[in-house]
């Protein structure tokens, strides 16, 4: 597996999503779309339940219906990762916290990918390997600067 810093995670995750957003504008959007209505229909279902909790009044309705969010999202999250173990299976043992967490902290790394979709609504330069890039279109990408590779100790 890949080892990175946080900080380089969410470079990575703001530079595909800005670089979805300038080539492929409709999936950008419904990505984001498909995003802030999970967020908003889990997290603020999530605030009903407490509220008619605190107030002692029955939320069986709204338990059922974030149990459900919930189920299909874990369900989602469940077959992304056996696609993923089909696809890379000698990484199935290292990528075991990943999986977990993938599969049961749904709502909360969706709020974090909602993040990254909306940090890469503004800008539209992204840098990749110490070469800077200006997005005008998904016709014409400029090269702004670039540094030379660091030679790395043997």
């Amino acid at each position: 597996p890949v080892q990175y810093r946080w900080r380089d995670l969410f470079g990575f995750g703001r530079r595909q999503y800005l670089i979805t957003r300038v080539y492929a504008p409709a999936v950008w959007w419904l990505t984001f779309l498909g995003e802030v209505l999970f967020s908003i229909a889990f997290w603020g279902g999530l605030a009903l339940e407490a509220g008619h909790w605190l107030a002692r009044e029955a939320t069986t309705w709204i338990s059922l219906a974030l149990a459900t969010l919930y189920g299909l999202a874990t369900v989602r999250a469940g077959f992304r990762q056996s696609v993923a173990g089909a696809a890379f299976p000698e990484w199935r043992g290292a990528l075991c916290r990943a999986r977990i967490l993938d599969i049961w902290a749904q709502p909360v790394l969706s709020l974090c990918n909602l993040g990254l979709i909306l940090i890469s609504a503004f800008g539209r330069r992204v840098t990749w390997r110490g070469i800077r890039y200006q997005l005008d279109g998904p016709e014409h990408t400029q090269v702004l600067s670039y540094r030379r590779a660091q030679e790395r100790p043997k």
